[in-house]
């Protein structure tokens, strides 16, 4: 048995985040001077689910309600996403994305999984891929449900 295989399987996913990561700044290397980390989590998060407030931006993302407000405010200047204030409770903003938002998102995603299937083309078989998207689509959604309120 390898040391990979004797790891704790708890730890697996504290072992994947920094491949995953590290694989999300290979594939945003173009996009990185539109956006910062941050602002992509947020328009990707915002596609998924919306409208959110700061404080849910920054739970879902990982990051303080302060760091989302600060990344939101050049998406709201850009026209990507817009804020609301909630008529009941005016301390509450709900940030969703705006049309062009949307679609941008649409756009970034689809180049984004262009990057990434060149990517596991170039170092994996077809089997392999197969399987990593299987089990990427299933991660997700457990995850979602696991950290997800």
């Amino acid at each position: 048995m390898d040391a990979i295989e004797s790891e704790e399987p708890r730890l697996n996913m504290l072992r994947a985040l920094p491949l995953m990561h590290r694989l999300l700044r290979l594939i945003l290397a173009g996009e990185r001077d539109r956006f910062t980390k941050t602002q992509f989590y947020i328009l990707i998060t915002l596609h998924r689910r919306s409208p959110l407030t700061m404080t849910q931006i920054g739970e879902l993302i990982g990051a303080s309600k302060e760091q989302a407000t600060r990344a939101v405010a050049p998406l709201a200047d850009e026209g990507l996403v817009q804020r609301e204030v909630s008529p009941q409770n005016r301390t509450k903003v709900y940030v969703s994305l705006t049309a062009e938002g949307r679609a941008l998102v649409q756009e970034l995603t689809a180049r984004c999984g262009e990057k990434l299937d060149e990517r596991m083309n170039e170092h994996l078989t077809a089997e392999e891929r197969e399987a990593l998207q299987m089990h990427l689509a299933e991660i997700a959604s457990l995850l979602e449900k696991a950290v997800i309120r």
